[in-house]
């Protein structure tokens, strides 16, 4: 049976991070403007001086913590993994399934098996679990791909409502 449609990545620490912000990028950020608000707040509520000067220092640097956190987390599983890191992909998209051919070997997913589809603006994640997905980067993919692509995650969506 030959292919709809096909494309290609290599996956590095950049294609990686997008990943991991795209999935996770948005509750670590809400979780640390809920956290910077109850910092802000103890700063106004607090009458002793040190304790405000403190607050306000854990106010200042927690953004930054966290940012630090997930970067060297994020790079430290990525060069855990030696046979994905910088590895070439190829993903084989056919009517009901695709496949993804790498060095460690070929994956199989049937469309319906899909646990999500997240888009961003330069790539897709079809994200077989919670913490499993394969990146399709759109300036890879034909327009026709997309497309495809588009209504998969439609069809994902509306049958996990």
């Amino acid at each position: 049976m030959e292919p709809l449609y096909q494309t290609s990545a290599v996956l590095t620490l950049e294609e990686y991070r997008s990943y991991v912000y795209a999935l996770r990028g948005r509750r670590t950020i809400l979780l640390t403007v809920i956290a910077e608000v109850l910092f802000l707040l103890e700063v106004l509520l607090f009458s002793n001086w040190a304790s405000k000067l403190f607050a306000a220092v854990v106010f200042l640097l927690f953004p930054l913590a966290i940012w630090l956190i997930l970067n060297w987390n994020t790079k430290r599983i990525f060069t855990s993994n030696q046979l994905q890191n910088g590895a070439q992909t190829q993903l084989f998209f056919y009517e009901d399934h695709l496949e993804q051919i790498s060095p460690s070997g070929t994956l199989r997913v049937a469309y319906h098996q899909l646990y999500r589809v997240v888009e961003t603006k330069t790539h897709f994640y079809l994200m077989v679990g919670r913490g499993q997905g394969i990146i399709v980067v759109k300036a890879n993919c034909l327009p026709g791909l997309i497309d495809f692509l588009g209504q998969l995650k439609i069809t994902v969506e509306g049958r996990n409502r």
